[in-house]
């Protein structure tokens, strides 16, 4: 998981403070004060299997558990693939 912060390489975030960054809100880095947030492609990129899932499930096309593994699969991809950036 990149929890640490791309300025100074400090542990900056929890993972479930990570879970609610988005492209428009971001967080102080509690060591050198730098404004963190994640980049809005990358973001957007791994809620379209979740978003997808959700259609279908309103739809009533997919069960309950398939939602759940979206939910799984979307938040790792999150927190694996997204990566922390300073806000100027």
């Amino acid at each position: 998981m990149k929890l640490d912060c791309p300025a100074c390489g400090a542990r900056a975030l929890s993972p479930m403070q990570k879970y609610f960054l988005g492209p428009k809100r971001s967080v102080v880095c509690p060591s050198c004060g730098a404004r963190l947030s994640v980049p809005g492609v990358q973001t957007t990129i791994t809620m379209l299997p979740l978003i997808t899932l959700l259609a279908l499930w309103f739809a009533d096309l997919v069960p309950w558990f398939v939602m759940v593994a979206g939910v799984v699969v979307s938040s790792v991809l999150f927190f694996v693939w997204v990566p922390l950036t300073v806000k100027e």
